[in-house]
């Protein structure tokens, strides 16, 4: 996907230079204006940015008025400005804006690169709004759409729930408490029960002044709470928040179950997604030919070259199949069959097209075959199935490596 674009309009080089290098160094394509008539040239050129940082006091427009070309033009923009009295945040933020930010603010610069990241992670989620007010659901999805987020509207617990199946990508719920049928507070429950918090954020909203409201909200398994009437600000903050400690969340349970280096499930997801195979499976383990001498001639890169190689052409030619790196050069994957010589002949057409791949490394060529050992359905469990494909992977490393071993004993012809 090629870079997003960033529209800065700031008069003065001292704060641009260093804006721009932080919004480069964020991936993006920046694009300057040094007045409000360049930015207005800019706009008239079709350039129409991922986001703007606007610089309030221009030489030509020294009380915000090139805000209104950025509004006009649809494109969300955040306002740093060196004005930080209360008269121009209050105006400032009475505009459709995705934030205000102080020049002098500690770390200023490193805050809108956060916020020009969270906008274009965004564009990719879904957030899901229930309330049975039209009015209030138009209200914020306005303010959701002001931060790129993809919106859903539901009336109701039901329309709510039927969303949630219908869309995977919903990262963030917003519950009002009060609507008829099931109230808020029921329906975070039923959420929570189904989604974890690695999953999606949750967020309460009631006008009640119950003092107990939040509190059960919470227990009910709502991740933050929002109480009637918020502004803008206040809602954008908790926002971002959520939704940056969900993909720490994410994050963290991604590095939990997968290999750093190829991004495949680990060894404990491995085992894990065992559990949850339905029906009579297959297990095949996979060992790098002579690996350590990859090592050796090619260095440690040419080896983890090697091992993405695999990687890649494991989930290219079983893309249904879970395939994990059990750790080193070895790897494995389940095949949700009882059909060995079926499973066999997959992974045999796998072990030609792999030794058919050269890597250039240092200018020099590597070829990768890989030596494979299946188990039949019938062995017991997980961790039978895995000590019977280990000792035919044996088998298929005595015989003469680059071959598929399987339940009859059968040795793929080797590749020529």
């Amino acid at each position: 996907m090629p870079a997003a674009d960033i529209l800065l309009i700031e008069d003065s080089p001292s704060v641009l230079r260093p804006l721009t290098r932080v919004v480069e160094q964020g991936g993006y394509r920046a694009h300057t204006a040094e007045s409000r008539a360049a930015l207005q040239a800019r706009l008239a050129a079709g350039l129409r940015p991922l986001a703007a940082v606007l610089d309030y006091c221009l030489p030509d427009a020294p009380e915000g008025e090139a805000l209104a070309d950025l509004i006009a033009a649809g494109i969300p923009t955040l306002v740093l400005t060196a004005r930080n009295d209360a008269a121009t945040r209050e105006r400032v933020m009475a505009q459709p804006v995705v934030d205000y930010v102080p020049k002098d603010m500690p770390g200023a610069l490193e805050y809108v690169a956060m916020l020009l990241r969270r906008l274009d992670r965004n564009r990719a989620l879904f957030a899901l709004v229930v309330d049975d007010s039209r009015t209030v659901r138009q209200h914020l999805k306005q303010l959701l759409e002001r931060y790129q987020f993809r919106v859903l509207l539901a009336g109701d617990a039901d329309e709510a729930i039927r969303a949630l199946a219908a869309e995977p990508a919903i990262r963030l719920v917003l519950v009002d408490q009060d609507m008829p049928g099931m109230d808020g507070i029921a329906l975070t429950h039923r959420i929570r029960r189904a989604y974890g918090r690695d999953r999606l954020a949750i967020i309460g909203i009631s006008g009640a002044s119950d003092s107990t409201t939040t509190a059960r909200f919470i227990k009910a398994g709502a991740d933050d709470f929002l109480k009637k009437p918020f502004n803008a600000e206040e809602f954008h903050c908790r926002i971002t928040h959520n939704i940056e400690f969900l993909e720490n969340m994410e994050a963290l349970v991604r590095a939990a179950n997968h290999d750093p280096l190829t991004g495949l499930p680990n060894r404990r997801a491995f085992f894990a997604a065992s559990e949850q195979v339905g029906q009579p499976y297959c297990v095949a383990m996979l060992d790098v030919d002579h690996f350590k001498s990859v090592n050796d001639r090619y260095g440690h890169d040419g080896g983890d070259r090697a091992l993405t190689l695999l990687a890649d052409q494991l989930c290219e030619h079983f893309p249904d199949e879970t395939c994990a790196r059990l750790g080193g050069e070895e790897f494995a994957v389940i095949f949700a069959s009882a059909d060995i010589r079926a499973v066999h002949a997959r992974l045999d057409a796998f072990r030609t097209a792999l030794a058919s791949q050269v890597l250039n490394v240092r200018g020099r060529p590597l070829r990768v075959t890989v030596s494979v050992g299946v188990s039949d359905a019938r062995a017991d469990g997980i961790g039978g199935k895995l000590a019977q494909a280990d000792e035919r992977l044996y088998r298929a490393k005595t015989g003469g490596r680059n071959r598929v071993v399987s339940l009859d004993g059968t040795d793929a012809a080797v590749a020529g």
